[in-house]
């Protein structure tokens, strides 16, 4: 049994979300909190610009439709890599490169904080944040859907991500403070919902969505979106992806 699907895919709680993605045919960007105080210093969360995928095998999925929803669509690893999307780096907190980690990020951390000139450090910085942006701890508390878990493991999301750096996204933050990104979500996910991470009807390999009633408004929203784009051979094939969650967990 493979322990990683060919595909990435994007759970969400709703229905609704995956018929906006498909209409768009792109993913919109919003800022998701991370919280590292596991694995840099205390108290330190930051609101980061992503979509987020995982290459979890559907026999394994349950736990994790459990926490992020029963809608899906799963495009294949091909288009992940051509897009830039890159695996999360997960650390252990009491691990050697926690402790690397941890002390470059305090140099910075405490540069920004003095308000001195960090222009000596140029893109040195700029691919320091870039790199925090895809790190998560191993472990750590986690209250979302039906977990509550002061212990939850991550590494098990096995989560692929995708980020924008601040010049892609037109001077617009790549990375906010939790304190200022709590204040006004809505605003701040508005400003930047219209970069979105495109895709191609080829490029599907699953949609997922909670149970059989779901499935003729999911065909009438292919259609309505795909038909000018595939022949009707091309949209047959796309609606044989169509899988439901009670297939998912009855039958893998």
């Amino acid at each position: 049994m493979a322990i990683s699907t060919n595909s990435v895919i994007h759970y969400t709680r709703n229905f609704e979300n995956i018929k906006g993605i498909l209409s768009r045919q792109g993913f919109k960007l919003k800022y998701c909190i991370e919280n590292m105080d596991l694995v840099t210093i205390p108290n330190n969360s930051y609101a980061v610009n992503m979509v987020s995928f995982c290459d979890i095998p559907l026999s394994e999925i349950k736990n994790h439709i459990d926490s992020y929803g029963s809608y899906g669509i799963g495009l294949t690893k091909n288009w992940a890599k051509a897009m830039g999307l890159n695996p999360v780096l997960y650390i252990e907190k009491e691990s050697y490169l926690a402790k690397v980690y941890k002390a470059q990020f305090k140099i910075y951390s405490q540069l920004v904080k003095a308000e001195k000139s960090t222009d000596h450090l140029g893109d040195n910085l700029e691919a320091f944040i870039q790199f925090c942006k895809y790190v998560k701890p191993y472990e750590g508390p986690l209250k979302t859907g039906k977990i509550n878990n002061e212990n939850y493991r991550f590494y098990n999301e096995r989560e692929w991500r995708y980020s924008l750096n601040e010049s892609d996204l037109e001077g617009h933050d790549d990375v906010l403070k939790v304190t200022d990104f709590l204040k006004d979500k809505d605003g701040f996910n508005e400003k930047i919902g219209h970069f979105t991470l495109p895709f191609k009807y080829s490029d599907i390999s699953y949609l997922i969505v909670g149970d059989e009633s779901d499935i003729p408004e999911l065909l009438k929203c292919i259609n309505d979106n795909f038909e000018d784009k595939c022949t009707a051979r091309e949209l047959k094939v796309l609606s044989t992806r169509i899988l439901t969650n009670n297939q998912i967990c009855n039958d893998f």
